[in-house]
């Protein structure tokens, strides 16, 4: 036995150990002793974001995570766990603007590319320093293959992605309200916001005939439409399409009545005016009705001219001015004081969010695609229904299925610089392609080159005479022309005369029609009564003038393209904003395993081997366990579920992981959230350096089951410390009394089969039954029962009670009975040699149980054994 000695300490200890795990290779699958014959066990690193150092809450994950791979590569299991770092667009961004702040500096006073060097360099610094970290948490995660989202073979990945959801009708880009933040200037999911419930005045005034209430009269300036319920008898005299003259903030409108399902007739006067450019549910009402859509507010949070004398004023400073001259006027009814609503707030910076239209990319949830394949949502809720995926706790797969059957289309642009651009390109610039489009199919295109000039169309295009449409080809997506509308009509589909000349002459009755619309359409039902709109159309090619102006196609290239492949112009402007960092990191799963791929000459460190030309992909996807936090189950893990169902796995049944175990927010010992401002933060690095890696990592998992938030106290942690210590110390009892060396204690041939790892033979090692003492059985018998519970717990993710389980054994059953029992038994020369036999085997039992735990200690202790191999990569008892 080596030199034991009288105390542990952390400090000398954990740099060395990490240092031999790292020269070992063994972090690395392919370097594990008879790697071949092992069956992959893979967990992809959620990737840390790359703008601060690690906090407690991402030790709790690197713990959790350590522990699961540590347990399956002492089961035999060919160990994976890819680490990589997150970019973090929006978020980082709002973290280095704060920084350009204190600098007495502003992104809008520097240019983009200048932005970008700087905030590249500090992201690096971070992401060592973050790096680093992890391995001080003794993680045996393989750097080897350590990855950033913003590697060029990642952002590739990232743009086939986007390019082929493009192809398959998936990416769009539409004008559409937003959550704007006005500070940050971009736009948010609904997922980036969040609610603070605020009691604020809320206004009536005569609008016409009508009482109209409002909490923002700020944005009343350009309301002319009023909106009553069509069953509301109390308005059964207005009709829709009804013009009525009124006085209003700035002088006499002509208002126009709306009739709408949308209006609640049990809130206020049951009449409400809209304002479709700031309010998503306005907006909706305006596009089913084809109302005219006027902006109010700028996306700095003021009054546009419309607004006349408050133009150019921030709205809440404004909004007092505007009801006081509602009220000279006579239009103010009344004034409630204290109307309790939720507001919508950044979720960064907690400015008010102000929707706005802007133009963005999205990518549609709930439409299945050209191939036959469901819609993204019904991806992932299928992989539930069939268990390809399952959520560990039950509480949180409803929670799940509750958010995807209220999706939305999801916008994936942001109006940030730091990020990875999207590959999008406009001849003629982003307004040029906002115009109005059509689509064709293929096979129809050349005839509309050909003659043919009425299209038939199950959907209004809110088209008139005169307008200019740009036609596309539905398969290629590519422009081949435009047409100048001649005619728009609305009629049912058995009203149309056919054959239609201007249409072709295609079909000769209105059954051929309603099935060709059916083909066309598979999820509707269309009959003689279904409403189509007929276009007639004057077709014109592109132009030189249009080749020079640029013909507004959409180009997708991971490249800056030469000229235009619609018109052949060379007026090409690239797409300003950056993914949302979501659809990046949403195809980690696949993106990490094949990026890894594409660095086909990467050689494992230290060691300089090859990778003997295995493919990651193939090898190790699909992975295991996506381990995160609770809070990111909708942000993160349902669009890794959909994206990679999509990219990878739906015909083939691989979903991107096969458990979703999700851990809780690690908060202050009273429960409160850790906050700067509160005090109450834990740095996972001054833990570490007074008490040790082993002490914090078992304190997280000790006492919280998966998914429950985690209160952390120092007590807590100094507790974990003691039990380090109380670890050393048994040992030093153990290998201070066990002084034979280890050839001494041999597998008989008889027990061959059932040793070294099966507990009650080995204590019976080549000794008759007589010898045994009551103390031995009974440990023997206990030890036998800890391992089966912490195996069964590990294997059921129950980390929290395999942890309990040794900390009762070890310290109580082992250290507290039978070391007690035994300093008798070791006087007694009949039972000397049994109960030697015993503490050995029993503590590297309990090193080999605590080693996924508490890893440094445990190979710190196992290194004084003389074994020939690492406690890392020795067998998991049985």
């Amino acid at each position: 036995m080596k030199e034991f000695s009288k105390t542990y300490d952390h400090t000398k200890v954990e740099g060395t150990i990490y240092d031999k795990w790292l020269k070992s290779g063994y972090f690395t699958p392919e370097n594990l002793p008879r790697a071949e014959s092992r069956k992959p066990y893979t967990i992809i690193m959620p990737p840390p974001n790359a703008n601060a150092p690690s906090h407690v809450g991402h030790a709790l994950g690197y713990t959790i995570q350590d522990i699961l791979i540590r347990f399956e590569r002492m089961r035999g299991r060919k160990t994976l766990w890819l680490p990589g770092t997150d970019h973090a667009g929006f978020e980082t961004q709002v973290v280095f603007e704060k920084k350009l702040e204190k600098e007495g500096r502003s992104r809008f006073k520097m240019q983009r590319e200048e932005f970008y060097k700087e905030i590249w360099k500090y992201v690096q610094e971070n992401k060592y320093i973050s790096e680093e970290a992890i391995k001080r948490l003794g993680a045996s995660c393989d750097w080897s293959r350590n990855i950033f989202t913003l590697d060029p073979e990642i952002v590739k990945i990232v743009y086939q992605t986007f390019g082929q959801m493009y192809k398959d009708g998936l990416a769009y880009r539409a004008g559409r309200i937003c959550n704007w933040c006005p500070k940050h200037q971009t736009g948010l999911s609904d997922l980036e916001t969040k609610y603070e419930e605020r009691t604020e005045p809320f206004y009536y005034f005569k609008y016409g005939p009508f009482t109209i209430g409002t909490s923002r009269p700020e944005t009343k300036f350009g309301d002319k439409y009023v909106v009553m319920h069509p069953k509301d008898k109390r308005y059964a005299k207005f009709k829709s399409g009804q013009k009525l003259d009124l006085e209003w903030i700035n002088g006499p409108i002509t208002a126009t009545v709306v009739k709408d399902e949308a209006v609640d007739v049990a809130f206020g006067s049951g009449v409400m005016t809209i304002t479709p450019a700031h309010d998503p549910v306005d907006f909706e009402i305006a596009q089913r009705h084809g109302l005219e859509i006027e902006t109010i507010i700028d996306k700095r949070g003021r009054l546009l001219p419309i607004a006349g004398e408050f133009a150019g004023q921030k709205i809440l400073e404004t909004r007092p001015k505007i009801v006081e001259k509602l009220e000279k006027k006579g239009l103010l009814e009344k004034i409630e004081e204290k109307y309790k609503h939720n507001v919508q707030l950044c979720y960064k910076c907690g400015n008010l969010i102000e929707p706005q239209i802007v133009m963005q990319w999205y990518i549609k949830m709930t439409e299945k695609l050209p191939d036959g394949r469901p819609s993204l949502r019904a991806m992932a809720l299928e992989a539930l229904d069939k268990k390809e995926v399952e959520i560990v706790t039950e509480k949180f797969e409803k929670i799940f299925r509750h958010w995807m059957e209220n999706i939305r289309d999801w916008p994936i642009s942001r109006q940030i610089w730091w990020g990875i651009p999207i590959p999008v390109w406009y001849c003629g610039g982003a307004e040029k392609a906002s115009g109005p489009k059509m689509g064709f199919a293929g096979h129809i295109a050349p005839e509309v080159s050909n003659g043919k000039i009425r299209t038939y169309r199950l959907r209004n295009h809110n088209l008139k005479t005169g307008d200019r449409v740009a036609f596309e080809n539905s398969q290629s997506k590519l422009l081949f022309g435009y047409g100048v509308m001649t005619t728009a009509d609305k009629k049912p589909v058995g009203d149309i005369q056919l054959p239609d000349a201007l249409h072709g002459g295609k079909y000769n009755t209105t059954k051929e029609l309603i099935a060709a619309f059916e083909r066309l359409h598979p999820d509707r039902k269309v009959t003689k009564d279904t409403p189509a709109w007929l276009y007639t159309y004057q077709f014109k090619p592109f132009s030189e003038q249009d080749k020079k102006e640029g013909c507004g196609q959409i180009i997708i290239s991971s490249e800056n393209p030469k000229t235009c492949p619609a018109c052949g112009g060379v007026n090409l402007i690239q797409d300003p904003d950056t993914f949302d960092t979501w659809f990046s990191s949403g195809q980690w799963p696949f993106a990490a395993l094949m990026a890894n791929d594409a660095k086909s000459n990467l050689t494992l460190p230290l060691l300089n081997k090859e990778r003997k030309g295995e493919a990651d992909f193939q090898t190790y996807y699909p992975t295991q366990v996506m381990e995160t936090g609770w809070d990111i189950l909708f942000f993160w893990v349902a669009r890794m579920i959909m994206l990679s169902y999509y990219k990878t796995g739906y015909k083939t049944g691989k979903p991107p992981f096969k458990k979703v175990l999700l851990h809780g927010l690690v908060r202050a010992r009273d429960r409160q959230k850790m906050s700067k401002s509160k005090g109450n933060v834990t740095d996972p690095l001054g833990v570490i350096d007074t008490y040790g890696t082993d002490a914090l990592r078992f304190a997280l998992v000790f006492s919280t089951a998966a998914g429950n938030d985690i209160p952390l106290s120092e007590d807590k942690i100094r507790g974990m410390k003691h039990f380090a210590n109380k670890l050393w110390n048994i040992a030093r009892y153990v290998l201070t009394n066990v002084s034979i060396p280890n050839s001494q204690f041999p597998v008989p041939k008889r027990e061959a089969k059932s040793l070294p790892h099966t507990v009650p033979n080995a204590l019976v090692w080549g000794y008759k039954l007589k010898t045994i003492t009551a103390a031995d059985r009974e440990i023997s018998k206990k030890l036998q029962a800890t391992v089966a519970s912490v195996t069964k717990n590990l294997e059921n993710f129950r980390l929290h009670e395999a942890a309990q389980a040794i900390y009762q054994f070890s310290w109580h059953e082992f250290a507290d009975k039978y070391i007690e029992e035994s300093k008798k038994q070791l006087k007694d020369e009949k039972t000397k040699k049994n109960t030697l036999y015993t503490l050995y085997f029993v503590l590297t039992t309990i090193l080999k149980l605590l080693h996924p735990f508490m890893p440094f200690v445990t190979e710190e202790i196992w290194s004084k054994l003389d074994q020939k191999e690492m406690l890392m990569i020795s067998p998991w008892p049985k």
